[in-house]
């Protein structure tokens, strides 16, 4: 019968080089974790659980009211203006079929949905403004429409959740909103051919501002006077990629923010097999 040798060299674990401010200290001698730091880390990472949970709620409490206003009563487009919304998807290049409702609760035009979008208009806002700003509006929703701004709005919100204790993602998020609003009133003039119609529109709903959660997109979002500003000074600036640039800036941010490095170095053993 053979005989072996098995011959092991001393395991040598060295001292973690982790932050050890926010993880504890490992002592090598004794092999214990000192939990005293620890406690506060993770007395901060509840803290920003809980913060997250209330900020998904308040944004879930914006789709709660838009399906209150699916339950509510509400009127279809008159067959004439349906001609109009058509015309105005065939323009913008918009294939999906919208559904267009008049509410008497609504207080300005917004758009829902993503896959059966729904564009929810006041009821009184077929005989208080004229044909021509109505046109602006709905081509304005449809915009958000065909850049499926309901996505990346939902996106952005989630986005707003975990970051919501940095106040550079309060900033770029605004920024974000503004960009969305002065894209869809470039593609909506492009498709009306009218700036001063859409202008006179958001000036009228300034008279009847009401503010939407954030997960609804509605025509008098941003700021309305710059909107105004911006589509009577004739700037239809490129500003298409700052959107999908600035969303790109908030997700790297995230992600730095939420990785921590660590390592720890070990030395192997050495096995050495004699016969």
């Amino acid at each position: 019968l053979r005989q072996f040798h098995v011959e092991y060299d001393t395991i040598q674990v060295d001292e973690p080089s982790l932050d050890l401010t926010a993880a504890g200290r490992f002592n090598p001698t004794t092999g214990r974790l000192d939990l005293s730091q620890a406690a506060l880390a993770g007395a901060l990472s509840l803290l920003w659980l809980l913060g997250v949970a209330l900020m998904l709620l308040r944004h879930l409490g914006g789709l709660r009211i838009v399906g209150a206003f699916e339950r509510n009563p509400f009127e279809i487009l008159p067959a004439d203006w349906q001609q109009r919304l058509l015309a105005l998807q065939k323009t913008m290049g918009v294939s999906r079929k919208v559904a267009v409702r008049l509410a008497a609760e609504i207080a300005s035009p917004f758009t829902a949905r993503l896959f059966r979008p729904v564009i929810w208009l006041p009821l009184s806002l077929l005989t208080r403004l004229p044909t021509d700003q109505v046109e602006a509006l709905l081509a304005h929703e449809l915009a958000h429409i065909q850049r499926l701004d309901w996505l990346w709005n939902g996106l952005q919100c989630v986005l707003e959740s975990l970051l919501f204790f940095h106040p550079g993602a309060w900033w770029l998020s605004r920024r974000i909103r503004q960009e969305r609003e002065h894209a869809c009133d470039d593609l909506a003039v492009a498709a009306c051919g009218n700036a001063i119609a859409l202008a006179e529109a958001l000036a009228e709903l300034e008279l009847h501002r009401h503010h939407f959660p954030r997960l609804v997109l509605a025509a008098d979002g941003g700021s309305l006077m710059k909107r105004i500003t911006r589509l009577l000074a004739g700037s239809t600036t490129g500003s298409r990629w700052r959107l999908p640039a600035g969303i790109a800036v908030l997700v790297i941010s995230g992600g730095l923010l939420a990785t921590q490095s660590s390592g720890i170095r070990y030395s192997l053993p050495g096995i050495h097999i004699e016969s």
